[in-house]
């Protein structure tokens, strides 16, 4: 099946780099633990959908919708323009034009990219200060990142059941079409959770200009990558508490430049 129009994906394979420091390295053992559902899924009026439409851009607009989100939870929102999207994505190796080239990117070098050269955004050079990775089957320590830094960078290999479903969700018995990776690989942020508790509790994400729902048990069987990600425009009291963030910034001189 060829995608579906106005959906286009683009994560490459998971770099899996192991300099990138892990989060519960980092998270004290009694660091709370966030309770009911926690997430910021409703405080931003619209998402663009950043030509992810048109290219394989998704890890580009992953990087625009957390920006984005955490700029309006902090008090100022910022729109990576469709012309911010091509020039950030031909860092990457997209040329205007060329289909060929048009071919994804890998996570954690847009995050590389993000920390030590910046995206632009809003006419302006946005930098984190740090990301760190979290095991997808660590569902508790994705749902402190979310109440800690607000987003989460996810990726996930989409099956071709995904087309179709109005809620994404897993069956016991996978058929051709649930398949792992069957459509291909994706990046979308994490910008809710009810708790991880039952299966058929609810994650939502930012895709495609909208929110898209799943289930944990979605979740576990499609998501094998996620990076919380400290954005200095985050701001929100008491949301770091159990978290080292001193050290998790330091973690990072292996990455920069």
């Amino acid at each position: 099946m060829s995608n579906p129009p106005s959906r286009r994906l683009g994560r490459r394979p998971p770099a899996a780099d192991p300099r990138v420091p892990r989060l519960e390295a980092y998270v004290a053992a009694d660091a709370a633990v966030p309770v009911g559902t926690v997430g910021w899924a409703q405080e931003v009026a619209s998402w663009p959908m950043c030509l992810n439409d048109q290219l394989g851009c998704c890890t580009i607009a992953g990087v625009a919708h957390a920006a984005q989100a955490v700029g309006v939870i902090g008090g100022c929102e910022r729109i990576m323009t469709d012309a911010e999207v091509v020039l950030n994505y031909r860092r990457f190796g997209y040329v205007p034009g060329d289909a060929a080239t048009d071919q994804g990117a890998v996570e954690e070098d847009v995050l590389n990219v993000w920390l030590n050269d910046g995206m632009t955004i809003g006419g302006a050079v946005d930098r984190i200060d740090a990301y760190a990775s979290i095991l997808p089957a660590a569902t508790g320590m994705a749902r402190y990142a979310l109440q800690a830094f607000g987003i989460v960078y996810v990726g996930v290999n989409l099956p071709v059941a995904a087309q179709s479903q109005l809620v994404w969700d897993a069956p016991a018995v996978l058929s051709a079409d649930d398949q792992p990776g069957s459509w291909g690989g994706h990046c979308m942020l994490l910008i809710a959770a009810e708790p991880d508790d039952h299966p058929d509790n609810l994650v939502t994400f930012v895709t495609w200009g909208m929110l898209q729902s799943a289930t944990w048990r979605w979740w576990r069987t499609y998501c094998d990558e996620a990076h919380a990600v400290d954005h200095p425009d985050w701001s929100r009291p008491g949301s770091l508490l159990g978290l080292d963030q001193a050290a998790l910034r330091r973690a990072m001189a292996a990455l920069q430049n």
